[in-house]
């Protein structure tokens, strides 16, 4: 297999991981004793000293098939993410302060067993997670609104860190401050009830040197709890690929499955739990090569 392709198809696969764990998150879907068909305003309502984490667990196998070569690559990823409110501005915004506290991976390419975890390994032994290393216990800031916007943000350390250990990262770090800008999902203007299906808003992500994946977010509400405390969200998902013009690399994308859900404590006012399972099919051409790639996901996420 064309060691360029795999390379580009490695950077791809890091690309939609973090293009979809912020959305994401099979575990069996929560169930109400009771429902409420009444209207509820969803947001997220914290105070000063606030502190919480969010852990994250992601599992994927991509198969790629070249000119009738088949290659099998699993993968798994932990992520652990410790964030503190620092105050509340006058607009009302949320100041965070954010740091990754660990970040573990598996994966195998070409055969070959790859992993780093830095709750016990001091450095990675493999020169590929250098710049996964290197964004543990990094500082970030962001001003976040109660509806979950995110008005300004700062990776200006994690940035320097990456760089410090591999200059050609840039793309990557790219897509990690994607990822950290959309960590939140967007809550609606108005109260919603079960039903009802509000706009989630775009994500775009750079895939260099082939163009733009599009991923435009929508949000159903399956349930609202009989005491309105608690409301279960389908996550709806649409992914279009735009691609640049003149790309050495042209790819084309479709979203075979997207379903899942995620649960708000709207009395809390945050994020609980998620748990999304999706499938997509690509297919990438370069240099005369044809490669068909299908890539299962499945992603976990939960707030303490």
């Amino acid at each position: 297999m064309n060691r360029g392709v795999t390379i580009q198809t490695m950077r791809l696969v890091l690309l939609l991981v973090c293009a979809v764990l912020p959305i994401a998150s099979a575990l069996e879907a929560p169930t109400f004793e009771s429902t409420s068909d009444a209207p509820v305003l969803l947001r997220y309502k914290y105070a000063k000293g606030d502190e919480f984490v969010g852990r994250i667990a992601m599992t994927m196998t991509m198969k790629m098939d070249m000119g009738g070569m088949k290659m099998e690559a699993p993968m798994e990823m932990n992520m652990e993410m410790m964030c503190k409110v620092s105050g509340v501005d006058d607009s009302g915004n949320y100041q965070l302060e954010m740091r990754i506290g660990r970040v573990a991976m598996k994966m195998e390419m070409m055969g070959t067993p790859l992993a780093y975890d830095s709750k016990t390994d001091a450095a990675p032994s493999q020169p590929q997670f250098k710049p996964l290393a290197a964004m543990v216990d990094k500082r970030m800031t962001a001003a976040m609104s109660p509806r979950g916007e995110i008005v300004t943000f700062d990776t200006a350390e994690l940035t320097a860190g990456v760089a410090g250990v591999d200059p050609q990262a840039e793309p990557m770090i790219e897509q990690m401050n994607q990822m950290m800008k959309n960590a939140f999902i967007a809550l609606p203007e108005e109260p919603v009830k079960a039903g009802e299906t509000y706009e989630g808003g775009t994500v775009t992500q750079s895939v260099p040197d082939m163009g733009d994946m599009v991923l435009d977010l929508r949000y159903k509400v399956r349930a609202v709890s009989g005491d309105e405390t608690q409301v279960l969200l389908d996550p709806l998902v649409t992914v279009t690929f735009k691609p640049k013009e003149g790309a050495v690399a042209v790819m084309d994308m479709k979203m075979e499955e997207y379903k899942g859900w995620i649960l708000f404590d709207a009395a809390r006012g945050n994020l609980v739990k998620s748990n999304v399972d999706s499938i997509m099919r690509m297919t990438m051409e370069q240099l005369g090569q044809k490669m068909d790639m299908v890539m299962d996901m499945n992603v976990v996420s939960e707030i303490e």
